[in-house]
C-alpha cells in the first residue's frame, strides 16, 4: 500500500495564475525543473505522438487506446501535450498517466503535439486545420493507435474540433479504402470526450489582440465563421453516410470567467460547449476544467464514467469487417443456376475457385457476384466454359493478387470506353475532392462523373449502366450521390492506371527536376491523362525570377526512374505551363497556402477536370478546352480567366473562392450546362442581370459578404433545388421572383443578418422541404420580426428552422404544414406558440429554446407523432395538461426557472425514453409513475420538491438517475430498478436515510451521494451491491458512519470520501482485490487510515 499525506495546497493559486496568461492549454512555458519531470514521465514516438503510460505486457494486455488533444496557445508552450493535463494539486502530477493509468491499468494513453499558436510567426501557427488533422492522423497511424483495440479520443478546447476533423478526414479513407489503417483506425473509434469544446465558436479570438499576425488556427474559432459551421455539420453527418458509427459523445462546460489580458470572462459559453449526447455544466473556468486538483473532481470523475460506459458497450467495429478468405459454403454452390439452366452447376461445382471470396459485396461472394453478372448477359454456353477456364488458369489460390485477376476476367469482357470509366471510378472518382463550401472533403457525386463521360465518351448513362450489370460499381440511385465501388475492385482498377500509364505524379524532387520533367517531358508518356501534383512555397534562392536556372550536375537516370509512377510532391516556379500535355484530361494541384504570390498557369487543350487547392494568380485555358469540372480554393485575380466563356456547353460544376473578385461578366449566364455553382466571393457586391439564364443550374451556394441584393431574374432558375445563402451580411431583401423557383427543394440562409423580410408569396415554393434561417450564437439576432402567413401554403416542408433572429410569434398558417416533421424556434424575443400547432400531424422533433414562453397552447396534445420535445424558457409556468396525451414521445426536457408545477398526465408517457426536469420553483411531482416502463434516464433537479411518489421507484428499464429535491428519505423498494447503472443523489437537503434495498440494484456501478445535509446513516444493502465500481460520498456534515458492509463490495475500484466531519473509522477494505485507491479529504475524526489492499493507494488530505 502506498500512502501519500498532502497539506493544503499553497501553491495552487501561483499554479492558476501561471495558467490563466494561456488561451487554451492552460499553461504558460513550463520552468525547466517541470519540463523535465514531465518529460521523463513519458515516451516519444514521433514528432507528434508521445506515450504517457503503456501496460506491462508480462502481466496484463492492452485492450484500449486513449489519446489526449490539446488546445491552442495564446503564450508560448515548450510541452502543451503535457502541461494541459496536469493536476492542480501539490503535487502538479500528469494525472493521465497517474490517476487515470491506476483506473484503467490496460488501456494504452497517449498525448498529441501540433502547432497551436494563436500568433504566426516565421515556424509557428502556419497550418491550418485540414494539415493539423491529416498530420495528425498520419502520426496515429504510424503509432499503431486503434489498428487493434477500440479508441477513446479525448479533447479540450480546440483540441476537440481536431478531433472532429480528424473523424472527417478518417471517415473519408474508411469510405474509400484508401488506406486500410485509417480505415481501421475509424471503425475503432468508440468514444469522443470534450473538455469545453467551442463548437459554436469562442469570443477568445475577437477579445484577446496580437502583437503580430494571428495563426491559421484562430479563424476556426471566431463565432462568425462558416468554416466551424461546415465541419459540424460534416461531422454530424458521418452517422448517416458511414454504417451505424456506433460511438458515445460526452462533453462538459466551464461557467466560471477565466482571467485573461483583456478582462474576465467566460471562453466557451454554454451554447457553445453543449453537444450532443451527455453534456455537463462544471463549476469550473477554462483551464481549471481538465486540471482537476483532485481525483474526486466533477471533471475528472465525469471522464472516469464515460470510459467505463464506452468500454461496457463498445464494439470492436473491425471484427465485422470480411477481410479474411474464406471458401464458398456448399450451399452457395451454384448460385447462378436461376440465371442459366444446364450443366452449369455441375461445371461450378468442379471449378469451385470461384467460389472463393475476398470481402462481402451486396450479400454475395465479390466474385461470385462479378463473375456472375457477366455471365448473366450471355446464354451461350462457350463463353461460360472460357470464363471458368480462366478462372481456373489464375489459379486456385486465395491470395490477394490471384483475387485481383479473377476480378479482372471480367474487366477484359468491356469496351474501350467503359474500360476508361471503370479506371476513371477507381482511381478519381472514388477519391476525395476539396470542396470551398464544406472546406474540407469532398466526394464525387455520379452527375460530376457522368459530366467527364459526356464530354470524353458520350454516351455515358448506357455505359455506365453496363458496369452497373456487371456489378463492377455500386448501382446509385440519385445521381447526386457519390460514386462507389468495392475497395478490392478500386485496387483493380488503380493498378491498371498505373500499369497503362494513365496515372502519374512526382514526389520530393527540386526545382529544376520538376521544370525540366515539364519542359521536356522526360518523364511522361504519350498516354499520360491524370496527373497530381503537390506544390511547395516557391523561393527564389538559387532560381532567377523568370526562369528555373539549372545546377551544375544533372542527376542520375536511377534517380530519375524511381520518381516513377504515383508520387506525389513537386515545387514549381511562379508560372507553369502544361500545354505540352495534349492527353491530360484530370489535373489535381494541392500544397501550401501561404505562398505569396499567385501562381499563373498555362493549361492544356483536353483538360476536363481542375481541382486546385493553392493560390492561382491567373489560369489561361485552350479555346477549344472543353473543361466539366472546376474547383478552385484560392483564386486571387480580380476578374474571370477570358477563355471562360468558352466553357458555356463543358462546364458543368464550379466550385469558387476568390477573395479578391469584384464582379461576375454578363457572360457568366452563358454556362448554360452549369449544374452546380459555389461561389465564395467577399468583395461581390451583385449578380449578373441575366444570372437567372442558367438554365440547368440546380444548386447554388453563395458566400458574399457584401452581396446587396439578387437580380430580378433568379425566378427564372427553373431547375433550382438548393439554395444557401451564408453570411450574405448586406442583404436586407430577396426578390419576389424567387417565388417562382417551383423546383426549390431546400432554402439555407445562415448569418443573413440584415435580411428584414421574406417574400409575401414564400407559399408558393410548393416543392421546398426544409427551409433554415439562422444566425449564429453569441451575435447580435438578425433583423426578421416576422414570417409571412403563406408559410403555410408550403405542403411539402418538413423541416423549419428559425434561430437568432426578431421573431417575436409564428403565423397561426403555420398549423397548415402538414408534411412538418422538425420544427426549431430559438428566439428571445418569442412569446407564445400559435394553437394551429396542434394540427400538425407529422411533426416528430419540437425545440423551442431560449425564448420568453410562457406557456404551451393546449393543442400540442394533438402532435401524435411527436417523439422529441425541447422547451427552455424563463418563464414558463406550467406545462398544458394534455402533456400525456403524446403516447409517441420518446425525449422530454423542460428548463424553467419559472416552473411551478407538472400535469398529472406526465405518468401516461408510456413510450418515453428521456426525462429532464429542471426547475428552481417545482414543489410537486406526479403520482404515478408506474406507467413510464420504458424511461431510460432520468434527471430531476427541482430543489423545492419535497415528497417523492411511492410509485416512483417502477421502473424497470430506468439506467441512470439524477435526483435532487427535499425530500427526507428515498422509500420504498428497489427492486423495480435492476437496470440502473448509475444513481446521483445531490442536494437532498431533507434526506435523513435510504431504504434497506438498495442490493436490489443488481446492475449498479456507480454511486454518488453528496451534499445530503440531514443524511446520517446508509444502509447496510450498499455493501450487497454486487456490480458497483465507485462510490461517492461528499459533504454530507452528518453523515455518523459508513457501513461494515463495504468490505463486501468485490468489485469495487474507487471510494472517495470527502467532507465528512463525524466519520471516525473507515470498514476494513483489505479483501477487495479491485481497489484501485482510496480518497479521504477533511475527514478531521478519522483515527486511523483504511485497511487496503497492497496495491490500493491511499491519498489522505489533512
Amino acid at each position: 500500500m502506498d500512502r501519500i499525506t498532502r497539506q493544503p495546497s499553497e501553491s495552487v493559486s501561483e499554479i492558476e495564475r501561471e495558467s490563466s496568461g494561456t488561451a487554451d492549454s492552460g499553461a504558460h512555458a513550463l520552468g525547466d525543473k517541470f519540463y523535465t519531470a514531465f518529460a521523463s514521465m513519458c515516451r516519444k514516438i514521433n514528432d507528434s505522438v508521445y506515450e504517457l503510460y503503456r501496460p506491462s505486457t508480462a502481466d496484463m494486455n492492452t485492450n484500449i487506446d486513449i489519446v489526449f488533444f490539446h488546445g491552442l496557445q495564446l503564450k508560448q508552450d515548450a510541452t502543451p501535450y503535457l502541461s494541459t493535463w496536469r493536476s492542480r494539486d501539490a503535487e502538479r502530477s500528469l494525472w493521465p498517466s497517474k490517476w487515470l493509468a491506476e483506473d484503467y491499468p490496460t488501456a494504452r494513453i497517449l498525448s498529441v503535439h501540433y502547432d497551436g499558436s494563436m500568433k504566426k510567426t516565421d515556424r509557428d501557427g502556419r497550418m491550418d486545420l485540414y494539415l493539423v488533422a491529416e498530420s495528425l492522423l498520419h502520426s496515429l497511424l504510424l503509432a499503431g493507435v486503434g489498428q487493434s483495440r477500440p479508441v477513446i479520443l479525448v479533447g479540450h478546447s480546440f483540441g476537440g474540433l481536431v478531433i472532429k476533423k480528424l473523424c472527417v478526414i478518417s471517415a473519408d479513407q474508411a469510405r474509400r479504402g484508401k488506406r486500410p489503417a485509417g480505415f481501421t483506425f475509424f471503425n475503432n473509434i468508440t468514444g469522443i470526450f470534450f473538455y469545453a469544446t467551442p463548437h459554436q465558436g469562442s469570443r477568445l479570438a475577437d477579445v484577446e489582440k496580437f502583437d503580430s499576425q494571428e495563426g491559421e488556427l484562430v479563424s476556426v474559432v471566431r463565432i462568425h465563421n462558416t468554416e466551424l459551421a461546415r465541419l459540424n455539420e460534416h461531422f454530424e453527418s458521418l452517422d448517416n453516410d458511414h454504417r451505424p458509427w456506433d460511438i458515445d459523445i460526452a462533453s462538459v462546460g466551464e461557467i466560471v470567467p477565466s482571467d485573461m489580458d483583456e478582462g474576465r470572462y467566460v471562453i466557451v459559453e454554454e451554447a457553445s460547449a453543449r453537444h450532443p449526447g451527455t453534456f455537463t455544466v462544471l463549476q469550473e473556468d477554462h483551464f481549471s476544467i481538465c486540471q482537476p486538483q483532485e481525483r474526486t473532481n466533477t471533471s475528472y470523475q465525469t471522464l472516469v464514467d464515460f470510459i467505463l460506459q464506452v468500454q461496457q458497450k463498445r464494439r470492436n467495429f473491425s471484427e465485422d469487417f470480411c477481410g479474411d478468405i474464406q471458401p464458398l459454403p456448399k450451399t452457395q454452390v451454384g448460385l447462378l443456376a436461376s440465371w442459366y439452366e444446364g450443366e452449369i452447376n455441375k461445371s461450378f461445382e468442379e471449378h469451385q475457385a470461384i467460389g472463393l471470396w475476398y470481402g462481402w459485396d451486396r450479400g454475395l461472394p465479390l466474385i461470385l457476384n462479378v463473375i456472375g453478372q457477366y455471365l448473366k448477359t450471355t446464354q451461350e454456353k462457350g463463353i461460360w466454359k472460357e470464363t471458368l477456364e480462366s478462372l481456373r488458369k489464375v489459379g486456385e489460390g486465395i491470395h490477394e493478387d490471384e483475387v485481383r485477376k479473377k476480378l479482372q476476367v471480367s474487366y477484359d469482357q468491356l469496351g474501350k470506353e467503359e474500360k476508361e470509366m471503370f479506371m476513371d471510378v477507381a482511381s478519381i472518382f472514388s477519391d476525395y475532392k476539396f470542396s470551398n463550401m464544406i472546406a474540407s472533403l469532398g466526394t464525387w457525386t455520379l452527375a460530376e462523373a457522368k459530366a467527364v463521360w459526356r464530354v470524353l465518351h458520350g454516351n455515358e448513362h448506357s455505359r455506365w449502366k453496363i458496369l452497373v450489370d456487371r456489378a463492377l460499381v455500386y448501382q446509385v440511385t440519385d445521381e447526386d450521390s457519390e460514386v462507389k465501388m468495392h475497395e478490392h475492385l478500386q485496387a483493380l482498377g488503380r493498378k491498371l492506371a498505373r500499369d497503362k500509364r494513365r496515372s502519374d505524379s512526382i514526389q520530393h524532387t527540386s526545382v529544376y527536376h520538376i521544370s525540366k520533367m515539364v519542359q521536356e517531358k522526360a518523364l511522361y508518356h504519350e498516354k499520360l491523362q491524370q496527373l497530381d501534383v503537390w506544390v511547395a512555397p516557391f523561393s527564389r534562392t538559387g532560381i532567377g525570377e523568370k526562369t528555373c536556372g539549372s545546377f551544375p550536375s544533372r542527376p542520375k537516370r536511377s534517380v530519375l526512374q524511381k520518381l516513377m509512377p504515383c508520387i506525389r510532391s513537386l515545387q514549381f516556379a511562379p508560372s507553369i505551363s502544361f500545354r505540352k500535355m495534349q492527353n491530360l484530361r484530370y489535373l489535381h494541384v494541392s500544397g501550401f497556402t501561404d505562398i505569396s504570390e499567385g501562381l499563373r498557369l498555362e493549361l492544356p487543350e483536353n483538360l476536363v477536370i481542375f481541382e486546385s487547392r493553392i493560390p492561382i494568380e491567373s489560369c489561361s485555358f485552350q479555346p477549344s478546352t472543353q473543361l466539366a469540372v472546376l474547383l478552385l480554393e484560392d483564386f486571387r485575380g480580380r476578374y474571370l480567366p477570358n477563355s471562360f466563356s468558352n466553357f458555356k456547353d463543358s462546364l458543368h460544376f464550379l466550385d469558387f473562392r476568390a477573395e479578391r473578385l469584384e464582379s461576375l461578366p454578363e457572360s457568366f449566364s452563358h454556362l448554360k450546362m452549369l449544374r452546380e455553382c459555389a461561389l465564395h466571393c467577399p468583395l461581390l457586391r451583385e449578380l449578373p442581370g441575366s444570372f437567372g439564364s442558367l438554365e440547368s443550374l440546380k444548386q447554388l451556394i453563395l458566400e458574399c459578404d457584401i452581396l446587396e441584393m439578387l437580380p430580378d431574374s433568379f425566378g427564372n432558375l427553373d431547375n433550382l433545388k438548393v439554395l444557401k445563402l451564408h453570411d450574405c451580411h448586406n442583404l436586407e431583401r430577396l426578390p419576389d421572383s424567387i417565388c417562382r423557383l417551383r423546383e426549390l427543394h431546400m432554402m439555407e440562409l445562415l448569418n443573413c443578418r440584415n435580411l428584414e423580410e421574406l417574400p409575401i408569396d414564400i407559399g408558393c415554393l410548393e416543392n421546398i422541404q426544409s427551409l433554415i434561417i439562422k444566425n449564429a450564437w453569441g451575435s447580435r439576432g438578425g433583423k426578421l420580426q416576422s414570417l409571412p402567413d403563406s408559410l403555410g401554403n408550403l405542403p411539402n416542408l418538413q423541416r423549419l428552422s428559425v434561430e437568432n433572429t426578431d421573431v417575436k410569434e409564428l403565423p397561426s398558417s403555420i398549423g397548415d404544414l402538414q408534411s412538418l416533421e422538425h420544427l426549431t424556434v430559438s428566439n428571445k424575443q418569442l412569446q407564445e406558440l400559435p394553437a394551429s400547432l396542434g394540427r400538425l400531424e407529422k411533426l416528430q422533433v419540437l425545440e423551442v429554446n431560449f425564448s420568453d414562453l410562457k406557456e404551451l397552447p393546449a393543442s400540442i396534445g394533438d402532435l401524435e407523432s411527436l417523439e422529441r420535445l425541447t422547451v427552455c424558457s424563463t418563464r414558463l409556468q406550467g406545462l398544458p395538461s394534455r402533456l400525456g396525451d403524446l403516447r409517441g414521445l420518446k425525449s422530454l426536457v423542460v428548463r424553467s426557472e419559472a416552473l411551478e408545477d407538472t400535469p398529472f398526465s406526465l405518468s401516461r408517457l408510456q413510450s418515453l425514453e428521456d426525462l429532464v426536469l429542471i426547475s428552481q420553483r417545482l414543489e410537486r411531482l406526479p403520482d404515478n409513475w408506474a406507467n413510464l416502463k420504458k424511461l431510460q434516464s432520468l434527471d430531476l433537479q427541482c430543489p423545492e420538491v419535497f415528497t417523492l411518489p411511492d410509485s416512483w421507484e417502477a421502473l424497470p428499464e430506468l439506467r441512470r438517475m439524477k435526483l435532487s429535491c427535499l425530500s427526507k428519505s428515498l422509500t420504498g423498494r428497489w427492486g423495480g430498478m435492476a437496470a440502473l447503472q448509475m444513481l446521483e443523489v445531490s442536494l437532498c437537503r431533507e434526506l435523513t436515510s435510504f431504504h434497506d434495498s438498495l442490493d436490489e440494484l443488481k446492475a449498479l456501478h456507480t454511486l454518488r451521494i453528496s451534499f445530503c445535509d440531514e443524511l446520517r446513516s446508509l444502509p447496510e444493502s450498499v455493501g450487497r451491491l454486487e456490480m458497483l465500481q465507485r462510490l461517492t460520498v461528499k459533504h454530507c456534515a452528518k453523515l455518523e458512519s459508513l457501513p461494515e458492509s463495504l468490505g463486501q463490495l468485490t468489485t469495487l475500484k474507487e471510494l472517495s470520501l470527502y467532507d465528512l466531519p463525524l466519520i471516525r473509522r473507515i470498514p476494513s477494505l483489505h479483501t477487495i482485490s479491485s481497489l484501485n485507491y482510496v480518497i479521504d479529504r477533511n475527514l478531521p475524526e478519522l483515527k486511523s487510515p483504511p485497511n487496503v489492499p497492497p496495491k490500493c493507494r491511499v491519498f489522505h488530505y489533512v
